[in-house]
C-alpha cells in the first residue's frame, strides 16, 4: 500500500509544479519512487477552468448547491437568531443588575447573533 501511495503522490505531483518551492527527496523516498513509479501507468491529467480563480476559502466547486448544506445553513441562521436574540432580551430586561459575568454573556450573545447574520448574507 505505500508503494502505491508514493507512485499516486508523485504523479500528483507532476501535474502541479510550484516554482516557488524546491523539494527536498530523502534517499527513502527516491528508493520508492524510482522502484514503483515505473510500474504504474501516470494518471490522465484533467484541465479545470475556474472563474474567479480559486483560493485557500474559495474552492473551485459550490458547495452550496448541495440542498443539505443550504438547508443546515438555515438552520444554524434560525438556531443562531432565537437562542441569542432570547438570552439578550432575558439578561437586558432581568430585574436583577448586570454583574460582570452577565455583561459578558450578553456581548457573546450579541457577536452570535450578529454572526447567525453574517452567515446567511455570506
Amino acid at each position: 500500500m505505500n508503494k502505491n501511495f508514493a507512485a499516486i503522490w508523485a504523479n500528483l505531483a507532476a501535474e502541479f509544479p510550484s516554482a516557488n518551492t524546491e523539494m527536498v527527496a530523502t534517499p527513502l523516498d527516491l528508493e520508492e519512487t524510482t522502484t514503483t513509479a515505473s510500474s504504474y501507468p501516470s494518471l490522465p491529467r484533467h484541465q479545470v477552468l475556474c472563474q474567479p480563480e480559486p483560493g485557500p476559502f474559495m474552492p473551485c466547486e459550490d458547495l452550496f448547491d448541495w440542498w443539505t448544506l443550504r438547508c443546515g445553513v438555515w438552520i444554524v441562521f434560525l438556531l443562531a437568531l432565537l437562542g441569542n436574540g432570547t438570552v439578550v432580551v432575558v439578561l437586558i430586561f432581568a430585574r436583577s443588575k448586570m454583574d460582570v459575568p452577565r455583561f459578558l454573556v450578553t456581548n457573546l450573545a450579541f457577536a452570535d447573533f450578529f454572526m447567525g447574520l453574517y452567515l446567511v448574507y455570506q
